[in-house]
Protein backbone atom coordinates (compact mmCIF):
# COMPACT_ATOMS: atom_id res chain seq x y z
CA UNK A 1 0.00 0.00 0.00
CA UNK A 2 1.25 3.83 -1.01
CA UNK A 3 0.05 5.91 2.45
CA UNK A 4 -2.18 8.93 0.47
CA UNK A 5 -1.34 12.43 1.32
CA UNK A 6 2.29 13.63 1.92
CA UNK A 7 3.85 16.02 4.54
CA UNK A 8 3.99 18.30 1.44
CA UNK A 9 0.20 17.03 0.09
CA UNK A 10 -1.65 16.10 3.23
CA UNK A 11 -4.92 13.98 2.51
CA UNK A 12 -8.18 16.21 3.82
CA UNK A 13 -11.58 14.49 3.52
CA UNK A 14 -13.97 11.42 4.92
CA UNK A 15 -13.61 7.67 4.20
CA UNK A 16 -16.19 5.73 5.42
CA UNK A 17 -15.13 1.92 4.99
CA UNK A 18 -18.76 0.76 5.88
CA UNK A 19 -17.42 -2.20 7.34
CA UNK A 20 -15.69 -3.58 4.94
CA UNK A 21 -12.47 -5.29 6.31
CA UNK A 22 -9.18 -4.08 4.99
CA UNK A 23 -7.30 -7.67 5.73
CA UNK A 24 -3.22 -7.26 5.07
CA UNK A 25 -2.39 -3.65 4.36
CA UNK A 26 1.52 -3.61 3.61
CA UNK A 27 3.28 -0.90 4.23
CA UNK A 28 6.90 -0.94 3.77
CA UNK A 29 9.76 1.66 2.85
CA UNK A 30 10.74 4.77 3.72
CA UNK A 31 8.08 6.92 3.84
CA UNK A 32 8.46 10.45 5.92
CA UNK A 33 4.49 9.89 6.85
CA UNK A 34 3.56 6.34 6.61
CA UNK A 35 0.02 5.10 7.35
CA UNK A 36 -3.41 4.20 5.40
CA UNK A 37 -3.37 8.20 5.36
CA UNK A 38 0.38 9.34 4.94
CA UNK A 39 -0.17 13.19 5.88
CA UNK A 40 -3.39 14.62 6.56
CA UNK A 41 -5.09 18.60 7.34
CA UNK A 42 -8.50 20.17 7.76
CA UNK A 43 -11.58 18.17 8.70
CA UNK A 44 -10.48 14.19 8.45
CA UNK A 45 -12.86 12.16 9.45
CA UNK A 46 -12.35 7.90 9.29
CA UNK A 47 -15.50 5.74 10.47
CA UNK A 48 -16.44 1.86 10.49
CA UNK A 49 -12.79 0.69 9.47
CA UNK A 50 -11.78 -2.40 9.97
CA UNK A 51 -8.23 -3.17 10.00
CA UNK A 52 -6.74 -6.83 10.27
CA UNK A 53 -3.37 -8.04 9.95
CA UNK A 54 -1.62 -4.67 9.48
CA UNK A 55 1.83 -4.63 8.64
CA UNK A 56 4.03 -1.40 8.57
CA UNK A 57 7.52 -1.23 8.14
CA UNK A 58 9.35 2.13 8.10
CA UNK A 59 12.95 2.22 7.71
CA UNK A 60 14.31 5.68 8.73
CA UNK A 61 16.89 6.56 6.02
CA UNK A 62 17.41 10.51 6.18
CA UNK A 63 17.64 12.85 8.60
CA UNK A 64 13.76 14.06 8.29
CA UNK A 65 11.57 13.17 11.26
CA UNK A 66 9.30 10.29 10.41
CA UNK A 67 5.55 9.69 11.94
CA UNK A 68 4.10 6.40 11.33
CA UNK A 69 0.38 5.12 12.42
CA UNK A 70 -2.08 2.09 11.16
CA UNK A 71 -4.46 5.27 10.19
CA UNK A 72 -2.35 8.07 10.31
CA UNK A 73 1.02 8.63 9.99
CA UNK A 74 0.56 12.80 10.90
CA UNK A 75 -1.17 15.80 11.11
CA UNK A 76 0.39 19.41 11.21
CA UNK A 77 -2.38 21.32 10.64
CA UNK A 78 -3.88 23.93 13.40
CA UNK A 79 -6.80 24.17 11.84
CA UNK A 80 -7.58 20.21 11.47
CA UNK A 81 -10.72 18.43 12.63
CA UNK A 82 -10.04 15.18 13.11
CA UNK A 83 -11.96 12.00 13.57
CA UNK A 84 -11.79 8.26 14.24
CA UNK A 85 -14.83 6.44 14.81
CA UNK A 86 -15.98 3.11 15.51
CA UNK A 87 -12.45 2.04 13.87
CA UNK A 88 -10.91 -1.71 15.28
CA UNK A 89 -7.13 -2.41 14.62
CA UNK A 90 -6.61 -5.81 15.20
CA UNK A 91 -3.42 -7.70 14.97
CA UNK A 92 -1.29 -4.68 13.43
CA UNK A 93 2.35 -5.12 13.60
CA UNK A 94 4.47 -1.74 13.42
CA UNK A 95 8.69 -1.87 13.15
CA UNK A 96 10.67 0.97 12.73
CA UNK A 97 14.41 0.41 11.83
CA UNK A 98 17.13 2.60 11.65
CA UNK A 99 20.30 3.70 13.61
CA UNK A 100 18.61 6.19 15.98
CA UNK A 101 15.15 6.00 16.89
CA UNK A 102 14.89 9.72 17.27
CA UNK A 103 14.41 10.27 14.12
CA UNK A 104 10.94 9.60 14.48
CA UNK A 105 8.23 12.54 15.91
CA UNK A 106 5.83 9.38 17.00
CA UNK A 107 5.06 6.07 16.49
CA UNK A 108 1.88 4.60 17.04
CA UNK A 109 -1.27 2.05 16.99
CA UNK A 110 -3.83 4.13 15.23
CA UNK A 111 -1.71 7.70 14.84
CA UNK A 112 1.77 8.57 14.66
CA UNK A 113 2.13 12.32 15.18
CA UNK A 114 -0.18 14.87 16.14
CA UNK A 115 1.93 18.34 16.00
CA UNK A 116 -0.95 20.51 15.96
CA UNK A 117 -4.51 20.22 15.24
CA UNK A 118 -7.80 22.39 16.66
CA UNK A 119 -10.50 19.39 17.69
CA UNK A 120 -10.18 15.88 17.33
CA UNK A 121 -11.94 12.83 18.87
CA UNK A 122 -11.17 9.09 18.81
CA UNK A 123 -14.64 6.64 19.82
CA UNK A 124 -15.44 3.01 19.60
CA UNK A 125 -12.13 1.93 19.28
CA UNK A 126 -10.23 -1.28 19.56
CA UNK A 127 -6.54 -1.42 18.86
CA UNK A 128 -4.82 -4.65 19.18
CA UNK A 129 -0.90 -3.82 17.88
CA UNK A 130 2.86 -4.56 18.12
CA UNK A 131 5.18 -1.77 18.22
CA UNK A 132 8.59 -2.50 17.63
CA UNK A 133 11.92 -0.70 17.69
CA UNK A 134 14.93 -1.45 16.74
CA UNK A 135 16.65 1.05 19.11
CA UNK A 136 14.25 1.56 21.73
CA UNK A 137 16.71 5.07 22.94
CA UNK A 138 13.62 7.63 21.79
CA UNK A 139 10.73 5.65 23.96
CA UNK A 140 8.52 8.97 24.69
CA UNK A 141 7.92 9.09 20.69
CA UNK A 142 6.27 5.46 20.85
CA UNK A 143 2.40 5.19 21.87
CA UNK A 144 -0.83 1.99 21.64
CA UNK A 145 -3.06 5.16 20.20
CA UNK A 146 -0.80 8.23 19.50
CA UNK A 147 3.04 7.88 19.01
CA UNK A 148 3.68 11.60 19.79
CA UNK A 149 1.76 14.51 20.96
CA UNK A 150 2.95 17.54 22.59
CA UNK A 151 1.28 19.18 25.32
CA UNK A 152 1.23 22.32 23.61
CA UNK A 153 -0.64 21.20 20.47
CA UNK A 154 -3.82 18.81 20.88
CA UNK A 155 -3.45 16.35 24.03
CA UNK A 156 -6.10 18.35 25.76
CA UNK A 157 -8.77 18.32 22.69
CA UNK A 158 -8.38 14.85 21.66
CA UNK A 159 -11.30 12.89 23.47
CA UNK A 160 -10.72 9.01 23.66
CA UNK A 161 -13.90 7.35 24.72
CA UNK A 162 -14.87 3.52 24.40
CA UNK A 163 -11.42 2.39 24.04
CA UNK A 164 -10.11 -1.34 23.79
CA UNK A 165 -6.05 -1.36 23.84
CA UNK A 166 -4.09 -4.58 23.58
CA UNK A 167 -0.80 -3.31 22.83
CA UNK A 168 2.93 -4.43 23.14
Amino acid sequence: WTPIGTSEEPFSGVIDFNNNPVVGMTISGAYESCGFIGAAKSKITIKNAFFMHSNITSNATTNKKYAVGEFIGLINDSTASITLENVTSNSAKITVNGSDISKYNGVGGLIGSVISCSSGSIKNTSIKSEISAKNRAYLSALGAVIGYCPYKSSLPIIGIDDAIIDAK
